[in-house]
């Protein structure tokens, strides 16, 4: 990990790579490869595991993250995250899970069947009909889980991350992190991949949407990508949170969302103070003072104490680069099974697709 790739390695037929991302969704495809008997490797371009939900360390404190996530609420996902963490798990009856619309308080079930139907109705407005089916896909599953419950790691997403990075290891996977693939060429039966000073083949490789490289065929088609910068804030404020969860907020000007991440920090934060990892819908660049701007806008909306000030601030901006639906489905109808792009939005609803799909396959499969 951390080192560049040899220059040459010979070809290993087995060998299955999740490349340039290391989110849960990569580390989850990981451990099926392996316990179907398949040797993976993780190449990142990142140095640290975890993708956009990676954990920092700031503001004199480990286990901040990066934007501001919620899983949402699946059964099959539910359960699968039961068995992975072994019972560490909080239940929305020990977080306060919930929407803010114009100081109402609305239930979080609600409050995603809401949301989901919102972005889907703007973006059939906009004719993006992609994004309008699987956002609207997402608000029937929201609607249809109203009765359950949202689950959250007992210490934080990077509880979740480190315990899927163990299990792979101990089931061999190798990690690469920091390694940038520039290019890949597939072939018949198995795929190249280039990077500064080294190439590696491989039987197949799967990469996120969110990953990409130049594609060496004459019948590679031209990908289209968008960029979006999520704008997130991790903020140490002196004074008290009201909420020991996360909270949606629909009407508020600056703030989106945000989650008090203090319970979670490393080493424990003091009793009097509070960290909260906070989204925003303005780029931070526009801002300033924005810790402030925050705490006072928190204030407001009653999630903080009125005396609350903000101490000490860190922005935690992620850019992604996410490859069109069309795109990723050309490449997988050109060239699957050597190359294949698997979706990367939507945690809860990606992962309980595959793994109803895991599940009627065998291991061998």
């Amino acid at each position: 990990p951390g080192k560049p790739l040899p220059r040459h390695r010979r070809h290993h037929p087995h060998l299955c790579f999740l490349w340039q991302t290391s989110g849960p969704l990569a580390l989850i495809e990981g451990l099926w490869l392996c316990d179907a008997g398949r040797q993976v490797c993780f190449i990142d371009a990142a140095q640290n595991l975890g993708g956009s939900w990676k954990v920092a360390s700031c503001l004199g404190y480990d286990n901040i993250e990066t934007g501001v996530h919620l899983i949402e609420n699946r059964p099959n996902v539910n359960r699968w995250m039961r068995s992975v963490l072994q019972g560490r798990v909080l239940s929305q009856e020990t977080m306060q899970n919930t929407g803010l619309w114009r100081g109402h308080h609305i239930p979080i079930a609600a409050t995603r069947v809401l949301l989901h139907s919102l972005v889907a109705g703007k973006a059939v407005l906009r004719r993006r009909f992609d994004t309008a089916s699987r956002v609207g896909l997402s608000a029937r599953r929201a609607a249809q889980n109203l009765n359950t419950e949202f689950l959250y790691p007992t210490g934080g997403f990077s509880s979740l991350v480190a315990a899927l990075t163990a299990q792979l290891r101990q089931k061999g996977a190798k990690f690469c992190m920091g390694s940038q693939v520039e290019s890949v060429t597939p072939r018949a039966t198995s795929i190249m991949l280039h990077g500064a000073g080294w190439n590696m083949e491989a039987a197949r490789l799967l990469m996120s949407s969110r990953a990409h490289a130049h594609i060496n065929a004459n019948d590679a088609p031209e990908v289209a990508v968008s960029s979006t910068t999520i704008n997130s804030i991790a903020v140490l404020i002196d004074g008290q949170a009201r909420f020991d969860g996360y909270v949606e907020i629909f009407t508020d000007p600056l703030i989106k969302r945000c989650r008090n991440i203090g319970i979670f920090a490393c080493p424990k934060v003091d009793p009097t103070q509070t960290i909260l990892s906070v989204q925003l819908r303005k780029p931070m660049n526009l801002l300033k003072n924005c810790g402030t701007q925050v705490c006072y806008s928190l204030s407001v909306l009653g999630l903080l104490e009125q005396s609350a000030r903000c101490l000490d601030e860190q922005p935690m901006p992620v850019v992604l680069h996410t490859m069109s639906a069309r795109s990723a489905q050309q490449i997988n109808q050109r060239f699957s099974p050597v190359l294949q792009v698997l979706e990367s939005t939507d945690f809860a609803d990606c992962l309980e697709t595959r793994l109803q799909n895991y599940l009627r396959a065998s291991p061998s499969e």
